[in-house]
């Protein structure tokens, strides 16, 4: 999240508003972005705990839920 940080000291919110963008559009971008690259990085975990028999007996698709619930939820918090 270091470039939610970024983008907050350097003020660029503001300056995209004052050009017209709406802010809908600034928070759907970055929810988008980071939720695409939470994918993949769950995507991964789940295949390593699943095909490691370290969870061997949970289903994939849950675990796969479950994460991508606690990414959302890691998201929305940052973007506060």
């Amino acid at each position: 999240s270091t470039a939610v940080v970024h983008e907050r000291e350097a003020r660029l919110r503001d300056g995209m508003r004052m050009m017209g963008m709406h802010p809908v559009a600034f928070y759907v971008s970055w929810i988008l972005t980071y939720l695409l690259v939470y994918t993949f990085v769950v995507a991964g975990v789940v295949a390593m705990l699943i095909l490691g028999n370290v969870l061997a007996r949970t289903s994939a698709s849950l675990l796969f839920v479950w994460l991508m619930l606690f990414a959302a939820a890691s998201i929305s918090y940052a973007l506060l």
